[in-house]
């Protein structure tokens, strides 16, 4: 292997997403990490094409060496029985996700979805523009509830008394 990266090493989990990684640089990236990226592509892939070919039970006699966060477990659910991909992970729906998340992390969410829908070569576009509306009308929803309760969306800030 020509990287210093040794890929047989990298759960599956990195593995996807230095493949992610190395195919936007590839698109996007300056000379120097077209260069690299190409260089490393053919190997990710390789890596990637070996490990799917894998029986599912050699798949798991050689767990991935990252062990989950625990905050990501517990939004993941791991489809077993799903035969055509043994490692395929389903989270719930965004829908279903937009009303426990708090403020700021559904204004990132917004921000993120924003400017990742601006950008059409980005490898989630699509998704951007279908979450979008989603998080516009939950918050939408959430501004609605604030004035039906009489509160007002800034009411625990302070205004500078200096003015």
């Amino acid at each position: 292997m020509s990287s210093p990266i040794r890929l047989s090493e990298l759960s599956d989990k990195e593995l996807e997403v230095l493949h992610g990684n190395a195919v936007r640089l590839s698109r996007a990236g300056n000379e120097a990490q077209q260069s690299a990226a190409a260089s490393l592509l053919p190997e990710i892939v390789e890596e990637l094409s070996r490990r799917s070919a894998q029986p599912k039970a050699q798949a798991k006699a050689h767990p991935a060496k990252a062990p989950a966060r625990k905050k990501e477990a517990k939004r993941v659910a791991i489809v077993e029985e799903d035969a055509e991909e043994p490692r395929a992970v389903r989270r719930e729906p965004l829908v279903k996700r937009l009303p426990d998340m708090t403020d700021g992390r559904l204004l990132s969410l917004q921000r993120a979805a924003t400017r990742i829908s601006k950008d059409p070569e980005h490898s989630k576009h699509g998704s951007a523009l279908t979450a979008l509306p989603l998080i516009d009308a939950e918050i939408g929803r959430r501004a609605a509830s604030l004035a039906d309760a009489g509160e007002r969306p800034n009411a625990g800030r302070r205004k500078d008394s200096s003015g």
